[in-house]
């Protein structure tokens, strides 16, 4: 087995490469973006009359064509059947149709998955803010033409092989939801006291309140808010604990400069919302101050290490994390820091900053708003359930433990994703290698299929001419 008796060639000397443009059309049509196709579903984003369609929604499927996305490092891929004939797409699609009955849309389909056309296809994209693949590029890309009764069989194969390994791959994808509820699930456990109820039944009663009243006592640095706003936290708690809020349990509560920062190549770290993930800090990408600046934007209280950050503003408005590093920092823009009393636990806090409790109570308060951000006196009045010390610290133990097991099974699923990606990859190489099945030498040569395409190709010329004139 082998693609001797093959023929490849350019995309214009095997398949057509369908222009951008739609002639006028009476009705309305659903329209297809890149962003509206995802892995098992296909999602329209409206229905347009000709001259109330969007400026890129000018292609025009037919029935057995072939698309794909033309960004780099994009694999989607359709295969025109009758539901979505006649429908809009984006130019953000490589639009593709056999000439005649000269190359198989389902062997064409399955090309445009495989690693050797991503490849060229990636290879051959420019532009500077997306890269994406031109039409004038596109006329680079080399296609494989095995003999037509070839391309049948090896269709025949993959639709019994690749169905298999997409069927794995699905039951796979349902893993991530599953593990996202049971998060959430033992969060809500955490601080409602669900999760730590056999803990409480064996310990001598402490309670929430006579701990706040112990950090009240020992506070002399800052007022506190004295009511505590309930309203919009539903939760039936236990005996030993109380509804209290962010600032009644923090020794500071500061507010960010209101400035971007002058940046320098060295110096001290800046951190900022970029660098925020829910519980912890992410510092793949770091940013720099010099001396001066770091002292301006510290003046009003120096950032320490297990200091509570906190975004109130922008695209990734309402997460927690906990400053987790020895170095000297400052903070950029759209942020608080919370420094909670040392008779309570820290991450105890984080968690439930993050939990969809406040993310909900988050929502209440922007309600919705194109450009959201939070009043620092609404982020001070959060409202905490609050345990005793010791129950904090056993929530915590058991909200890490749980989330490290969730963690190793994502990891597993991760691995197992990559191993279904191989298989699969693995499966289109050997097809359009030639060695998923065997040749026929009856087959008629892919020589003479070739010089039928280019036959095809003069008919379509004439077409467009007569249509032309």
């Amino acid at each position: 087995m082998s693609k001797e008796h093959w023929v490849t060639n350019t995309i214009n000397n095997i398949i057509y490469s369908v222009p951008t443009g739609v002639n006028n059309y009476r009705g309305k049509k659903k329209y297809y973006s890149t962003g509206s196709i995802q892995t098992s579903k296909h999602v329209e984003e409206g229905e347009y009359l000709f001259d109330e369609k969007p400026s890129r929604a000018n292609r025009i499927a037919l029935s057995n064509d072939v698309f794909q996305a033309r960004m780099k490092n994009t694999n989607k891929p359709i295969l025109i059947d009758k539901s979505l004939e006649g429908c809009l797409f984006s130019t953000g699609f490589l639009q593709l149709r056999p000439f005649g009955a000269t190359y198989n849309s389902k062997l064409l389909y399955y090309y445009i998955q495989s690693k050797d056309f991503i490849t060229q296809k990636d290879d051959l994209t420019t532009g500077s803010t997306q890269e994406a693949l031109t039409d004038a590029n596109a006329v680079n890309l080399e296609f494989p033409l095995p003999p037509l009764n070839e391309q049948k069989r090896i269709v025949e194969k993959l639709d019994t092989i690749l169905p298999k390994v997409k069927t794995v791959k699905a039951r796979l994808e349902k893993i991530p939801p599953i593990l996202k509820k049971f998060r959430q699930s033992v969060i809500m456990c955490a601080f409602n006291g669900e999760l730590t109820s056999d803990w409480r039944d064996n310990i001598n009663k402490e309670t929430g309140q006579s701990l706040l009243e112990l950090i009240v006592r020992v506070r002399t640095q800052r007022k506190r808010t004295e009511e505590i706003n309930q309203q919009n936290v539903q939760l039936d708690l236990p005996d030993t604990w109380i509804i209290t809020n962010i600032d009644s349990i923090s020794d500071e509560v500061v507010d960010c400069p209101h400035s971007t920062p002058k940046w320098s190549k060295t110096g001290k770290l800046c951190l900022r919302t970029n660098n925020f993930l829910a519980n912890k800090l992410n510092l793949n990408e770091k940013r720099f101050v010099d001396k001066v600046v770091f002292n301006q934007r510290t003046s009003r209280l120096k950032p320490k290490q297990g200091d509570i950050l906190y975004s109130r503003e922008g695209g990734i408005l309402g997460i927690a994390c906990i400053l987790n590093i020895e170095e000297d920092v400052c903070l950029g823009q759209r942020m608080m820091l919370f420094r909670v009393n040392k008779n309570i636990n820290n991450k105890y806090i984080c968690y439930f900053m993050n939990s969809p409790i406040i993310n909900n109570h988050v929502n209440m308060l922007t309600g919705g708003s194109a450009a959201p951000h939070i009043n620092v006196g609404d982020i001070k009045e959060y409202p905490i359930p609050f345990p005793p010390f010791n129950e904090q610290n056993e929530i915590v133990h058991r909200i890490e433990k749980l989330f490290a097991l969730a963690d190793s099974l994502e990891a597993k699923y991760k691995k197992a994703m990559v191993s279904i990606e191989k298989i699969e990859q693995a499966v289109l190489a050997k097809a359009f290698r030639g060695e998923l099945i065997e040749a026929d030498p009856d087959d008629e040569p892919a020589e003479e299929l070739l010089k039928k395409i280019i036959a095809e190709k003069e008919k379509d010329k004439v077409k467009i001419y007569k249509k032309k004139r």
